[in-house]
């Protein structure tokens, strides 16, 4: 079993009346991994080999091939940014070697890998949180998510690779939090805009504390205009993966969709907030109000049940994908 592992990194800037009874049971039942440590290594291989020549091309035909989900989303607009900046944004950089790689032992399908990457070849930025899906016996493994994890973030030790760890149900029982009620929860969270304190479920992160920041800047510079602004967060419950550590908790990664209206007042134009948000507006006519859509991947740690423990983001990605003028 692994040590905890201290990982220290830049900041970078997370139907029915009843639930289905969850199967976690049945996977943690499995004692091998569904793969062996050199069968992912090649797979990843596939995968960063796909992601590398789309970055180098900006070509992001052939990217649905070993990427979908989250990470496919996430790929498409930040090539598309790059495209309209002309700029290398160093946040594309994916290491191609792994920290600690985590197997999953579930006998059936979805199947997940968590790979803990090193930090990038100039030491300058943060290791990278992937995970790997298949979703099927027939399909290819694909990169289904894809974070940065947070400066000086410790992570929950979890099984090494040739025992493998437990698949986690999105509405698994065992946890202080289902995965799917943990990405909900944290949802609210952002939503509310509340300050931190020891009474949230949830610690203060750096995803929160830069969300705070340009909200507070776009309050001041709206407040001149007698402008205003409004956020929405809503939990995509459909993009959820976790797994389990070796002390009964939980690594989930999940998407989380938000939109973000700006107006202003006394005839003043809206304008983007960042050069992001230029890139995917384009050319516009000025307007009083301008709404963008981000999507945000975040990784949260759920402690076990009964350890009193507050969950904690340790890693995300925010990226406008939709700006439109009012």
């Amino acid at each position: 079993m692994k040590k905890l592992l201290p990982i220290t990194i830049l900041v970078l800037f997370l139907a029915g009346c009843t639930e289905p009874v969850p199967k976690v049971a049945t996977y943690l039942n499995s004692t091998s991994p569904a793969l062996t440590v050199n069968q992912e290594a090649r797979i990843r291989s596939k995968i960063l080999e796909v992601v590398q020549n789309a970055d180098t091309s900006g070509d992001t035909s052939a990217l649905a091939t070993r990427v979908t989900g989250p990470a496919l989303d996430l790929r498409n607009i930040q090539l598309l940014i790059k495209r309209a900046t002309g700029k290398v944004d160093p946040n594309l950089q994916i290491p191609d070697t792994a920290e600690q790689v985590i197997i999953t032992n579930n006998l059936t399908w979805p199947r997940d890998v968590f790979v803990i990457t090193n930090t990038t070849q100039d030491q300058q930025q943060t290791e990278r949180l992937l995970v790997i899906d298949q979703n099927s016996v027939r399909e290819d493994y694909k990169l289904w998510g894809l974070v940065r994890l947070f400066t000086g973030v410790s992570l929950p030790s979890f099984e090494v690779a040739n025992i493998g760890s437990g698949y986690i149900a999105p509405d698994d029982i065992t946890l202080s939090f289902s995965p799917k009620k943990a990405l909900q929860a944290y949802s609210s969270l952002l939503q509310s805009g509340a300050v931190p304190d020891d009474t949230q479920n949830f610690a203060d992160d750096p995803l929160r504390r830069e969300i705070r920041t340009v909200t507070a800047s776009a309050a001041s510079e709206l407040g001149q205009f007698a402008g205003s602004q409004k956020q929405t967060f809503t939990a995509r419950k459909d993009r959820v993966r976790a797994i389990r550590s070796a002390e009964g908790g939980a690594l989930l990664v999940g998407q989380i969709d938000s939109a973000w209206t700006r107006n202003t007042g006394n005839g003043a134009s809206a304008i983007a907030a960042s050069d992001a948000e230029r890139a995917i507006l384009g050319p516009s006519i000025p307007t009083s109000s301008i709404t963008v859509n981000y999507i945000n991947i975040v990784a949260i740690y759920i402690p076990p049940k009964t350890s009193g423990v507050q969950m904690k983001v340790v890693g995300a990605e925010r990226y406008p994908v939709v700006a439109r003028t009012n």
